[in-house]
């Protein structure tokens, strides 16, 4: 894992792509996830099922932009693809573009 102090952000917006509906978490996770994060199912529940893409994913350019950045979940403050990456739970170069 990266020191958290040296981490960058790309904005490439592939954390926000390929995520579950809140119908797809599995149930016994949905009492984890929202005693976690109590903003948690809005996200889930904001994703569109056809692609799994986060609706509140804009893209300026090739710059990916959070329409509720200041409000988001924790779930996506937290994140850290890099360290998702290094764990061998997402691949950055396999992930789709939004």
């Amino acid at each position: 894992m990266t020191d958290s102090c040296s981490f960058i952000c790309e904005r490439c917006g592939k954390c926000c792509v390929n995520l579950p509906t809140w119908d797809e978490v599995p149930a016994v996770l949905k009492c984890w996830v929202l005693d976690f994060d109590p903003k948690a199912e809005a996200l889930y529940k904001a994703v569109d099922p056809g692609t799994g893409h986060c609706s509140y994913l804009r893209m300026e350019g090739q710059t990916a932009v959070c329409s509720i950045y200041d409000d988001r979940p924790r779930m996506c403050v937290v994140y850290r693809c890099d360290e998702a990456e290094a764990m061998g739970l997402w691949n950055r170069e396999e992930a789709p573009v939004p």
